[in-house]
């Protein structure tokens, strides 16, 4: 799962959108934003082969950006999770999601984001939100309901949950980096 952050500036505030993406054979994407406190655009890419992800993926984030942003000039961070594989009976699952992952990360270096990439594992950016532990299934309908009271994002897609979910956790990682960083500098502390 991916997220990138854009800003620009509007009037005297500093916008920025925090991108999530959550990469698998049907991959969904969603842009959050900390000025309007909520997700801005979603959406899901079902593909078949890698080379129709990139374009389909590149171009849905790329349109939405432009529609937010006015272009893709902009200050831009993101972040991919790392899947865990645990024991499968194939290697097949492990080597698509790897793939997925990879030619996302290339979409945010595609639209400017450069080396500023977080890659969490699904167990950090739950955490982040105060998810308790469940299986797989659980986590999708959670996704949703989280999405929706939470976020104020109503989807049938538990992948575009996701991503909305992920979004909101990267704004709130990125978040707590300013502050330990605000505090370190104030304080003089170093980086222990």
């Amino acid at each position: 799962m991916m997220i990138c952050r854009t800003t620009r500036k509007q009037g005297d505030d500093v916008v920025k959108l925090y991108i999530g993406i959550d990469p698998a054979t049907k991959t969904g994407w969603a842009i959050w934003s900390d000025i309007s406190d909520r997700i801005l655009s979603a959406g899901s890419v079902q593909h078949s082969e890698r080379y129709h992800m990139r374009n389909e993926l590149f171009g849905a984030i790329g349109k939405a950006i432009k529609r937010i942003n006015g272009d893709l000039s902009c200050e831009k961070y993101g972040a991919v999770e790392a899947q865990h594989v645990g024991k499968r009976t194939s290697i097949r699952t492990p080597l698509v999601v790897a793939r997925c992952a990879g030619i996302a990360e290339g979409v945010l270096v595609g639209i400017g984001c450069n080396t500023n990439i977080w890659r969490p594992l699904a167990t950090q950016w739950r955490s982040m939100l105060a998810w308790p532990k469940m299986s797989r299934e659980q986590v999708k309908a959670y996704a949703k309901r989280y999405a929706e009271h939470k976020l104020g994002w109503k989807t049938p897609s538990d992948d575009e949950a996701e991503a909305c979910c992920i979004a909101y956790a990267l704004w709130r990682h990125h978040d707590n980096q300013q502050r330990v960083g605000a505090q370190r500098q104030l304080f003089g502390g170093s980086k222990r």
